[in-house]
């Protein structure tokens, strides 16, 4: 487990302005400075990244946090993890033992695990789509009516939900 204390040292020493402004371009705008959202396709400066309070804040896509979540979010890291990049970058040294190494060994295989479920849903979903008689009958002359191509439907893995809240869990479960 890593110390509150050392957790707070980064804090001190990573501002939010900083990190983010390593990503992304920042333009100061009174006390905050904005930016172009690094999370998704932003066209017009949405982000707000607020020194004072520590946080950043995208008023377009909704997300935000502080300076440990925008790390999380845009490196693709566990929370541990993100501390420890940050830690690494600003040459503050975590003691051996403050990492849990099962603990990050569990958060690797419980996020294996979710995204195992997630692909066999996607696989799923796309299946009941393109081969169920529903699938093919109904919703995906429906979908090509509405403008979507089958390139599109390809390339994104759109697929068909089953009629019960649990359709998927029972799936699953066979």
């Amino acid at each position: 487990m890593i110390s509150q204390a050392v957790i707070d040292k980064i804090f001190d020493v990573a501002p939010i302005e900083e990190v983010v402004g390593e990503y992304v371009t920042l333009k100061r705008a009174g006390a905050n400075y904005k930016g172009l959202c690094p999370f998704h396709d932003d066209k017009h400066p949405s982000m707000s990244v607020s020194p004072s309070k520590g946080i950043f804040k995208c008023f377009s896509c909704g997300q935000g946090g502080n300076v440990f979540q925008f790390i999380m979010e845009h490196e693709g890291l566990s929370y541990p993890l993100a501390i420890k990049h940050l830690a690494d970058r600003y040459n503050i040294e975590i003691e051996e033992g403050q990492i849990d190494v099962n603990e990050l060994a569990e958060e690797a295989r419980i996020k294996d695990g979710v995204y195992a479920a997630l692909e066999f849903a996607k696989k799923h979903f796309f299946s009941r789509l393109n081969e169920s008689l529903d699938g093919k009958v109904i919703y995906k002359p429906y979908l090509i009516e509405r403008g979507i191509q089958q390139q599109t439907i390809d390339r994104f893995q759109i697929g068909l939900s089953g009629t019960s809240r649990d359709h998927l869990l029972q799936e699953g479960l066979k």
